[in-house]
């Protein structure tokens, strides 16, 4: 099961956070769409956000594909010795070090460019964040 899988990685993680940005072509139609989610522990309780947002359209419109690296990233633990002379400490903090690229697809479509395609998901992932915010405000109940 997708729950259990989920359940065993959260398990072992005590602060993440994801982006994905995928576009996919099925049987002629396409979906673009985003997933942000972040999960964080917390005196044993685990805060977990999750955002998803995207448009559906037709293969037909689509007049060619622009490609782009975008960085991965990976959350790597540091310890430091910090202070002067004898006053010095181990601090532990966390640095996110770049492991690899992955390469996202963005289709311009014959009525509008990737760079208009991308401005839209933008405005998309605005009015996904405020949902966002605004379901947070009714003060939905944490379950331990």
């Amino acid at each position: 099961h997708i729950a259990d899988a989920i359940t065993q990685h959260i398990m072992s993680v005590e602060r993440e956070m994801k982006v994905n940005v995928d576009c996919q072509v099925k049987d002629g139609n396409g979906t673009l769409f985003k997933i942000a989610w972040c999960m964080e522990r917390d005196a044993g309780r685990a805060r977990v956000s999750f955002m998803v947002f995207g448009a559906s359209f037709s293969a037909k419109t689509v007049d060619h594909y622009e490609t782009e690296a975008i960085p991965v990233f990976k959350e790597v633990p540091v310890t430091e010795r910090r202070g002067w002379l004898w006053n010095k400490t181990t601090v532990q903090t966390i640095v996110h070090k770049q492991v690899g690229t992955k390469e996202v697809r963005t289709p311009s479509f014959k009525t509008m460019t990737g760079a208009q395609v991308a401005a839209c998901m933008d405005f998309l992932e605005l009015k996904a964040a405020e949902k966002v915010l605004e379901t947070a405000e009714t003060n939905v109940p944490v379950v331990p």
